[in-house]
């Protein structure tokens, strides 16, 4: 327990192994300590990065244990240590038996439908706890639920890296049964996720930010510890941006990755430099101060063997030297042993890497004024953006894409706009009949015709027709 405290984890593994290999701790009455030593041994090798190893430990302590309640803890490291290993299904489907088990069932049929109900369900919810005041909910006695909600709230990072709509199901869930069952410390934590499903699927961003806010509060007051730090991970994440100045989101990412990493929760202190790179890039003055913080993100995420995050940071890291003038004045992020082709093909199971990979790469493209390479990078993270659900970089995304787009549309007029444009979003072109000795019309003339047929349609709403 000792080398825990200071991280000495190979110095814990040998303290553990020595018990392990006594033949009387394996008898019958030593059971309730074997057990004991394997859940920590099973830890230890999480924090190890010994994936081959974690996995057997697991199946080891799954098979011994019978109350469910009692694998959550080790269950939520097994999913991180799989989640760090780009393993995001089979942690899904880890998380998933073992809350089936707690009597959560995961509606396989009808996935869609079940998830637009469950969203409308809990709106309603809202709706009558805003109408009640807002009572504070009492908290949950059940050991049982404060289990199923830390299971939840551990599934729903590597869900939203894989499939997007398993991690709205997944804060959907928590929060319906916080307000059923009464608060558990994950449960406040995942009310602070409602972010993802309501500005993903709803637009809804203010009733998200209030519910964050409040949660928060409730949090702090409770002196909940295990999940404070990884609520303010959340908070510039994927909150702060859309109704705050992203500055103040700073303080947050650099409380939570120095407490998620005292608390022992190294995963979500290597997340906490997602929202601190992207407030950092969104505020600072010059690139060095940014470059100071990808350096500590890329050390980090290496030290603790997170693959998945090193996707991200080091399109950060190329970021920074484009902006520095050490790569070509392109806005490629290829030189000093960097291949971009290279970088794609090995996030290729990674779409929250490439996302971010995509939008960076277009934001470098713009500042060099390479504007068609910019439009067809943020065409290619359109797909992706579902993985960073109202992240920072979807608003970044959209500024840049309509950026590019302009730039794009300014085609000569006696050439028109690219045909490959014009394919690539034929669901969006609306033809204007002309004679093909015509000089195509500019941009101004097309924009009037077009809202003047949009308003003759309309019938000329509010707008005279006489005098």
């Amino acid at each position: 327990h000792r080398c825990g405290l200071v991280s000495a984890f190979d110095t814990a593994e040998r303290y553990l192994e020595l018990p392990l290999a006594q033949p009387d701790l394996h008898e019958e009455d030593g059971r309730e300590l074997l057990v004991q030593v394997l859940v920590e041994h099973h830890a230890v090798l999480c924090n190890l990065v010994k994936p081959d190893e974690c996995d057997r430990a697991y199946l080891t302590l799954e098979a011994m244990l019978d109350d469910p309640v009692e694998l959550v803890d080790s269950c939520c490291l097994q999913i991180t240590s799989l989640s760090n290993g780009s393993r995001y299904e089979e942690a899904f489907e880890l998380g998933l038996a073992l809350l089936e088990r707690l009597g959560v069932p995961f509606p396989r049929e009808n996935f869609t439908q079940v998830l637009e109900q469950e969203i409308d369900l809990l709106y309603r919810e809202l709706e009558s706890l805003a109408r009640g005041g807002n009572p504070d909910l009492h908290e949950a006695g059940d050991p049982a639920e404060a289990a199923i909600a830390k299971l939840l709230c551990r599934l729903c990072g590597p869900t939203i890296f894989f499939d997007a709509s398993l991690s709205y199901w997944t804060v959907i869930a928590a929060v319906r049964r916080l307000i059923r069952n009464g608060h558990t410390p994950h449960g406040l934590q995942m009310c602070t996720n409602l972010m993802m499903p309501f500005g993903a699927l709803r637009g809804d961003y203010r009733t998200a930010y209030e519910a964050f806010r409040s949660a928060m509060r409730v949090a702090e007051r409770n002196r909940c510890r295990e999940v404070v730090y990884g609520i303010y991970c959340m908070f510039p994440l994927h909150t702060c941006h859309w109704v705050e100045d992203v500055a103040n989101g700073i303080s947050y990412a650099r409380e939570s990755i120095v407490g998620n990493a005292q608390m022992g929760d190294f995963e979500y202190a290597c997340y906490g430099y997602y929202g601190l790179l992207m407030a950092v890039m969104e505020t600072s003055s010059h690139a060095d101060e940014l470059w100071c913080e990808v350096e500590a993100a890329v050390k980090y995420a290496n030290k603790t063997g997170n693959r998945h995050a090193m996707g991200t940071f080091l399109g950060f890291q190329q970021l920074c030297r484009s902006l520095r003038g050490e790569l070509s004045l392109t806005g490629s992020f290829d030189g000093d042993g960097f291949s971009e082709r290279e970088h794609v093909a090995a996030c290729s199971t990674n779409r929250q890497a490439l996302c971010y990979h995509h939008v960076l790469r277009a934001f470098t493209a713009v500042v060099y004024r390479d504007y068609r390479s910019a439009y067809r990078l943020c065409r290619d993270a359109v797909p992706l953006l579902s993985h960073v659900s109202s992240f920072y970089p979807v608003a970044l995304h959209n500024f840049l894409y309509s950026l590019s787009l302009c730039k794009v549309l300014e085609g000569s007029e006696d050439a028109g706009l690219p045909e490959a444009l014009l394919a690539a979003n034929q669901e969006h072109c609306v033809r204007m009949p002309m004679r093909d000795t015509c000089r195509s019309l500019n941009l101004s003339n097309s924009v009037a015709v077009g809202v003047y047929e949009v308003l003759r349609q309309w019938d000329f709403p509010e707008l005279l027709d006489h005098g």
